[in-house]
């Protein structure tokens, strides 16, 4: 199963949900067209909690989050997409990554659209 990785996190909300989306199709790509099982937790999260500032489940959450998901994976994706390298959500995903000796792989945007 593969991990995917991405900045989510931004002040403009219309910003989040442009990464939503862009993971959303990167995510339907890797699915869809290459058959890997894929975890998208954003995929996952954004439905739960957009526009619900009160149900913020907090770092502590997605930490104990990360690490009991990505121990399942063999590798992670990391979705290049503005931010990631600023992003805190994907240093700590990375740093999993590396201590549970996952494959790493950096991957531009993917237009499933066209």
């Amino acid at each position: 199963m593969i991990y995917l990785s991405a900045p989510y996190t931004h002040e403009d909300p219309q910003v989040q949900q442009k990464r939503f989306e862009i993971i959303n199709e990167t995510a339907a790509y890797i699915i869809y067209s290459m058959k890997y099982l894929l975890f998208s937790p954003i995929s996952h999260g954004h439905s739960i909690f957009v526009n619900r500032e009160d149900l913020d489940p907090g770092i502590d959450y997605w930490e104990r989050y990360e690490k009991r998901i990505m121990p399942l994976c063999s590798e992670i994706i990391v979705l290049c997409i503005e931010g990631w390298k600023e992003s805190a959500g994907v240093k700590r995903e990375i740093a999993l990554a590396k201590e549970l000796h996952l494959k790493i792989r950096y991957w531009e945007p993917i237009s499933c659209s066209a």
